[in-house]
C-alpha cells in the first residue's frame, strides 16, 4: 500500500509536500505546564482559536507564518499547556475541541482536531488527545499507517476498455468499475493521505479516509475506528457515494 499527495495540491502554508504530509500524532516534544490561567488581558493579546465543552481553549502562541500557527496552548481547569501542534490559520478551518472517555481509564480527555493542509483534492487533519486532568498528550495511531498497512487493493485495467477497483480488509470488501477514458491516468492501487477527517462524539474516535484511484477521483472511504488503546481497532470499506461512478 503507498502513501501519497499529489505534487499538484497545496498544503497549507508548505506547498507541495511528498509522502502523507502529516507525521504520526505522537506526544509533543515541548510542553510546560503554567502556573494558572493567564490574565484577562494576556488573553485578549494571543488569538482564540476554538473554544470546547467545560471552559476548553485553543490559543494560538505565535504570529501565524505561512499560512499556519506555528504552537499552540490549551486551556482547561485552570491549568494551561503550550505544544509544539500546528494548525492552518485559514477561518474556515479553525480547530474543534472535543472532552469525552476516549482511552477508557474512566477519567476524561480532550481531543483536539487541528488542519495540517487543504487545497484542490487534499484536506489532513490532524488529531490529539490529552488527559484532561494534566494536559499530558496520549500516543495516537495514525490512521493513514494503519490503513497502509491493513488494506489490500489492487486497480485493474482490462482489454474491454474498463478499470477494476478492489480493495478488502476486516471482513469488508469494495469493487468498483470505471471506464478507462474517466480518467488520464490510473494508480496501481488505492491511496490513502490526501484527505483525512475525524469524527468525535463523546467516547469514540473514527478517522475517515477516502481512498484515490487517480489523480482525481476516489472510490471507497476507509472509516477507521479507534478502540481504548488510541490504535486504530477496525478499518470499515464502503463505497464513495460522492465519487463520480
Amino acid at each position: 500500500m503507498t502513501i501519497v499527495l499529489w505534487l499538484y495540491l497545496t498544503l497549507a502554508g508548505a506547498g507541495a509536500a511528498a509522502g502523507s504530509g502529516v507525521p504520526a500524532a505522537e506526544p509533543a516534544g515541548e510542553a510546560v505546564l503554567a502556573d494558572g490561567l493567564p490574565s484577562a488581558a494576556e488573553l485578549q493579546a494571543l488569538p482564540l482559536l476554538a473554544e470546547g465543552p467545560g471552559g476548553l481553549r485553543l490559543l494560538a502562541v505565535e504570529p501565524s507564518r505561512s499560512g499556519m500557527y506555528p504552537r499552540l496552548e490549551l486551556h482547561a481547569g485552570g491549568i494551561s499547556r503550550a505544544f509544539e501542534w500546528s494548525t492552518a490559520d485559514h477561518p474556515a478551518y479553525r480547530p474543534t475541541l472535543y472532552r469525552g472517555n476516549y482511552d477508557g481509564d474512566e477519567l476524561p480527555e480532550i481531543a483536539v482536531v487541528l488542519t495540517q493542509g487543504y487545497g484542490s483534492g487534499v484536506s489532513v487533519q490532524e488529531l490529539h488527545v490529552v488527559n484532561e486532568e494534566d494536559l499530558t498528550e496520549l500516543a495516537v495511531e495514525h490512521p493513514v499507517d494503519a490503513a497502509a498497512s491493513r488494506v489490500e487493493s489492487e486497480v485493474t485495467p482490462r482489454q474491454d476498455g474498463t478499470v477494476h477497483v478492489s480493495a478488502r480488509t476486516d471482513g469488508s470488501l469494495v469493487r468498483r468499475t470505471y471506464s478507462a477514458g474517466d480518467a488520464g491516468s490510473w494508480l496501481g492501487e488505492v491511496h490513502f493521505g490526501s484527505i483525512v477527517k475525524y469524527r468525535v462524539d463523546e467516547n469514540r474516535i473514527t478517522a475517515l479516509l477516502p481512498g484515490q484511484v487517480s489523480p482525481a477521483e476516489f472510490a471507497l472511504i476507509a472509516e477507521a475506528e479507534y478502540g481504548r488503546d488510541l490504535r486504530v481497532q477496525r478499518i470499515l470499506l464502503r463505497e464513495d457515494t460522492t465519487a463520480s461512478n
